[in-house]
């Protein structure tokens, strides 16, 4: 309640996070399509399904890159202008996919939106963190990561009146789709049309956000940071401030091994995220439960329903709970979906079930915790993010093929794979507060006007609460 009674006074920092979660919303439309409308290009393309799911690939080795290449591109680059440029690249591809008809220039161009998604992704991540007080930046990102799950929930939903008719034995064999159709009846320019355009008009937002912001790297903020704790001037809004001693320099080591730690934790959640969502339907039919592909399907919404709902659910509870106890709670949750994994995924259809909701509804706001947490120790460069999320996309593409690999082989040894996952990353989520208070002891503190100086250098002056007496721009501009 104590923020509802405050929300005037986060106004400006609420509209700029709500732009935040409708791009993460378009975000996963832009992924998830791709993938939910492959038979349909592969008429379009006149190429085999092999070649076709090549595109898929070309996506994700963009993304790859795209994640490593923050790192560089952090040093000239505000976070908004690259959000912006993000949404217009990766929205022009989207746009223009159902205007090529030639496979190697539709793979170039999702290519470029793959670079272009990871720049707005990591951006996005960093911009929220320097957006909202460190107690509640936790929640604004669970938010964010909940508004991704209700994107891939929804699109193929909307997707799939625009699909041609499939019959069971198109299923069973792909490549008969080019003997039934043309590329003329394929009906794809509307949902591509709808969400590559959003996509664009977004980015209007990011510019002028951009525009009201003058661009500062993390090294720069820190060194002024450093400097005004030290020569604590008795400058207005200060005075009454009791003297708080520097961030301590941590050794690089410390951090480094945080930073191990964190990435760690992100390439196992997008193993479990990817081996769930894009193989449970896979292995509910050719495992020994032999279950319809619409129950399969079912199953999969499922996983993605409850790792929706649980960040509107983890937000409510942190209110009136510690944040500790949620996260302790939703261990618990991730735990009993993982013992059935170990033995019982292959007995009862009800096993799938139940270990694909208590898994999506466990993991889901773990790794936001994560990231934030160590957000608490030091300021997160772009290097370092770019880090943590390169780690994240090894581990969705290392660990999918694996999977698939897997289910065709033996679907029983599936069920073992992702369960070892599965605790590895319960492992290294719980033990994650003990390695942080090994390492730095405790959360690094900054004078309040320090820190409010600071972003808005980095995220405009209008974007943070003004000082007490004094009248923000965004108090003019709204």
């Amino acid at each position: 309640m104590g923020f509802l009674n405050e929300m005037p006074k986060y106004r400006t920092q609420i509209l700029a996070s709500l732009l935040l979660f409708w791009s993460f919303f378009l975000f996963a439309c832009r992924v998830i399509i791709i993938g939910s409308t492959l038979l349909d290009l592969q008429i379009q393309l006149e190429e085999g399904f092999a070649t076709t799911s090549r595109l898929v690939t070309s996506h994700a080795v963009g993304y790859v890159i795209g994640t490593f290449s923050v790192s560089f591109l952090d040093k000239y680059s505000n976070h908004y202008f690259a959000m912006g440029v993000g949404m217009i690249a990766s929205g022009a591809a989207i746009f223009l996919t159902p205007l090529i008809f030639n496979f190697y220039i539709l793979m170039v161009i999702l290519f470029i939106s793959g670079v272009a998604n990871a720049n707005y992704d990591l951006n996005c991540h960093i911009a929220m963190t320097l957006l909202w007080d460190s107690d509640k930046v936790g929640n604004a990102i669970q938010i964010m990561q909940m508004f991704y799950g209700i994107g891939a929930l929804s699109c193929p939903a909307f997707v799939r009146y625009f699909l041609l008719p499939v019959s069971e034995e198109m299923m069973e064999n792909p490549e008969k789709f080019e003997n039934v159709y043309s590329p003329s009846d394929v009906q794809l320019k509307c949902p591509y049309f709808i969400y590559g355009g959003a996509s664009i008009l977004t980015s209007i937002g990011f510019f002028y956000y951009y525009f009201n912001c003058p661009n500062i790297s993390t090294d720069q903020i820190e060194e002024d940071t450093n400097s005004k704790i030290e020569n604590q001037s008795p400058e207005k809004g200060l005075e009454k401030l009791p003297p708080l001693k520097p961030p301590s320099k941590h050794p690089t080591w410390k951090i480094n091994l945080a930073i191990f730690w964190a990435s760690a934790i992100h390439h196992a959640f997008l193993a479990v995220n990817s081996i769930v969502s894009n193989y449970v339907q896979a292995f509910g039919i050719k495992s020994s439960l032999k279950i319809e592909k619409k129950t399969g399907a079912l199953i999969s919404s499922s996983y993605w329903t409850s790792f929706s709902l649980t960040r509107v659910i983890f937000v409510a509870l942190t209110t009136i709970l510690s944040e500790n106890l949620v996260v302790n709670i939703c261990l618990v949750i991730a735990g009993l979906g993982t013992v059935i994994m170990y033995g019982f995924l292959t007995t009862n259809p009800l096993c799938l079930w139940a270990s694909s909701i208590l898994i999506g509804a466990g993991f889901s706001p773990l790794f936001p915790v994560a990231f934030v947490m160590i957000s608490k120790f030091f300021p997160l460069t772009g290097s370092q993010t770019s880090i943590i999320f390169g780690a994240g996309v090894l581990g969705d593409s290392l660990h999918a093929a694996m999977a698939g690999t897997l289910i065709e082989y033996e679907p029983m040894v599936y069920g073992w794979y992702l369960a070892i996952v599965s605790t590895v990353f319960i492992f290294l989520s719980a033990s994650l507060p003990y390695v942080c208070d090994k390492l730095f002891g405790e959360p690094m503190k900054v004078i309040p006007e320090v820190e409010m100086k600071a972003r808005r250098s980095r995220v405009g002056s209008f974007m943070v609460p003004p000082v007490s007496g004094q009248r923000s721009r965004a108090q003019s501009l709204f």
